[in-house]
Formats: structure tokens, sequence, C-alpha cells
């Protein structure tokens, strides 16, 4: 009786419990192929504390052009943004783009500009927070933006597959326990550098 109990009580607790979604619960043929490439070729770099990692790109990643004039004008256009707002905004943005390249994050537009058919030249924008304490403004990269030929560099990589789990999964977990911990990594994406091979693409 004892084991016949014990077993209507387990019933009941996988009927009544919250299916979690799994992060991994399915992979389609790219995801699988994305993963195996990270695989392969992510390497970690103990003396500038970096991972590195090659871009996988889709057929199409040849569709991609020289962007270099695209990337000048949003830059000049940057510029004049941030004096309209004030000068202190151009020197703290100024000084943020700096920090970026000392940490190897970005680097500067060569002298001699590439005139290679396939390079593709990241522009950037402002995002203002002012709730920050950490980062008040901060540069953001622009793969969306659109080169002469009408492709972007977003829709010529593959994305990978999906690596947070869903929100909702989130908050029922969260609700589990009588302890919920949370915490977050600074510059995260900072990082990770694009190694020689994908470089003319960032």
């Amino acid at each position: 009786q004892d084991v016949a109990f014990i077993n209507l009580i387990q019933r009941f607790w996988l009927e009544e419990e919250c299916p979690l979604e799994s992060v991994h619960s399915v992979f389609n043929y790219n995801d699988v192929m994305m993963l195996d490439h990270l695989d392969k070729h992510m390497r970690y770099d103990a003396d500038r504390k970096k991972y590195c990692v090659s871009f996988f790109f889709l057929d199409n990643n040849m569709l991609l052009c020289n962007n270099f004039s695209m990337a000048e004008a949003r830059q000049k256009q940057l510029e004049r943004n941030l004096l309209k707002k004030g000068e202190h905004y151009f020197q703290a943005y100024s000084q943020v783009m700096e920090k970026t390249i000392n940490d190897f994050s970005r680097e500067l537009t060569p002298d001699e500009i590439s005139q290679t058919q396939y390079c593709f030249y990241n522009p950037h924008f402002f995002v203002e927070r002012p709730d920050s304490s950490s980062t008040p403004l901060r540069s953001v990269i622009d793969p969306a933006a659109k080169t002469p030929t009408g492709f972007l560099l977003n829709n010529t990589l593959y994305p990978g597959p999906k690596s947070q789990n869903c929100i909702a999964t989130i908050l029922i977990r969260a609700r589990m326990g009588k302890i919920f911990v949370s915490s977050d990594i600074s510059k995260c994406f900072n990082c990770i550098e694009i190694d020689n091979l994908s470089s003319q693409y960032q």
C-alpha cells in the first residue's frame, strides 16, 4: 500500500509540474553546424583574456561589398549629432571610443583604406543610459546597416541556436526556491574578438 501511495503522489507531481523549456531542446541542421564551427574555431587568448572566434557565413557572404563610403558618412553624421547635444557629449563619446581601442575591442581604420571587394566597416551609434553609473553613454555597433548592394552583415551569418532561456522559464524557476540571485557580466561582448580571417568583415 505504501508503494502504491508513493507512486500516486509521484504521478500527481509530474502532472502538476510546470514544464521548463530547455535551451537545447531542439536543434536544426544549421544550429548543429554552428556549434560544430564554434567547437573547432573558438580559442581563448590567456594573455589578452579574450575568446577569439571566426564568423560562420551563409553561402551569400559574397553579396556584401566594400561599404567604406557608407560607414564614413555614418561617422560624420554621428559626430554632428553629438555636437548638437553639446561639446561634452562629443568628448565623452570620444573617451568611450578611445577606451574600446585601448582594450583592443575595436581598432582604428588604417590610413590606407582597403579597396578589396569584400570588406565591411561596421558603423556605430551612441545610446544614452542616464541611470547607469558605469556606462551612461555607450557605443553600439550596427551590423544591421545595409551595404550598397542592399545586404547587411547580419543576414550573411548563421545566427546559431538560441542561447537564452525564455523569460517565462526564468520567472517560474525564480519562484521555486527561497533565494533568487541575479548577476551580470560587465562588458561581456568586449571579451570576444574576431580572428584575422573574419576581421575584414568586422
